[in-house]
């Protein structure tokens, strides 16, 4: 029997050359990457809404100053999510204001103040998974698939007649989203709850999926292929598209939600307990409240 290949070589063999194994291939549609005029999802029935406290309309807000850097990189992404049909022209009474943030693994990205706009909408409780529940959900598998979606919140559209609300303002004009933004405080609840929905049959079975992270888990490759190809088949069928980049496939050990899971159990990342063993000792009373 062919050993699962080790997380090394698929990190590798990804970098180069991102592919997925043979076994798959019926579903290599679900790895492409969209053509520009093929990346606006249609709409279904999880569109976001933004439901507002009874009473509360959204405000106007001042735009906020960019360097010339940011000013030419606000331009590229307009342009390119105009194209890609994820951003439109907007005549919206109200609008946020947008700027860069940085992002730990690539560069940085561009949000928009939802901050003002998230006081007045009304809270979606939908629960996320608690990531300490996963050494109980992983007792006896030796195989892992770890998957990320592809392009994260922009696979849910806004629901008709709501994009109004998402406008934001820029040095360059108005805009509103099609597609769900990064910075409402409903995302993480309306796509959890497209994800229980889409997988809710192998959950705690067979997968467990926080968010746009999916880990499959089996005790044996045979009962693994057919595993992975379940939820492969169910991501095809809502027309969610993985990163190849992102994916690792039959691995005995990865990493996942801040954890090294393998078939030896569940411990805290490297990266985690580096984090901890280099915490200085507090020296004022100040880095002491900080750091507890």
């Amino acid at each position: 029997m062919q050993k699962p290949t080790t997380r090394h070589e698929i990190a590798i063999e990804a970098k180069e050359k991102p592919t997925i194994p043979e076994q798959y291939k019926n579903y290599e549609h679900v790895f492409k990457e969209p053509g520009i005029h093929e990346a606006l999802p249609e709409h279904k029935p999880w569109d976001h809404e933004i439901i507002l406290e009874e009473g509360k309309m959204p405000v106007h807000t001042p735009i906020y100053s960019m360097s010339a850097d940011e000013l030419k990189r606000l331009r590229e992404y307009i342009d390119d999510n105009l194209a890609k049909g994820w951003i439109r022209e907007s005549a919206s009474q109200v609008a946020s204001p947008t700027m860069w943030v940085p992002k730990k693994d690539g560069p940085d990205r561009l949000v928009v103040d939802y901050r003002k706009l998230n006081t007045l909408t009304k809270k979606d409780r939908y629960p996320l998974p608690l990531a300490t529940e996963l050494r109980d959900r992983l007792g006896g598998a030796t195989i892992f698939t770890k998957m990320d979606l592809r392009n994260g919140y922009h696979l849910i559209r806004m629901k008709e007649g709501e994009e109004w609300k998402t406008a934001f303002k820029t040095r360059y004009g108005l805009y509103e989203y099609q597609v769900m933004p990064f910075g409402l405080t409903n995302a993480p609840a309306t796509f959890m709850r497209l994800m229980n929905n889409v997988l809710s049959q192998y959950l705690d079975t067979c997968c467990i999926c926080y968010l746009d992270d999916i880990l499959v888990y089996s005790n044996n490759k045979v009962q693994h292929i057919k595993d992975v190809s379940n939820i492969l088949e169910s991501l095809s069928k809502a027309d969610l598209l993985c990163k190849p980049s992102k994916c690792e496939f039959h691995v005995t050990e990865t990493e996942f939600l801040g954890f090294t899971v393998s078939s030896q159990g569940l411990k805290m990342s490297k990266d985690k307990v580096k984090a901890v063993l280099e915490w200085k000792q507090p020296t004022t009373i100040k880095e002491g409240l900080l750091h507890p």
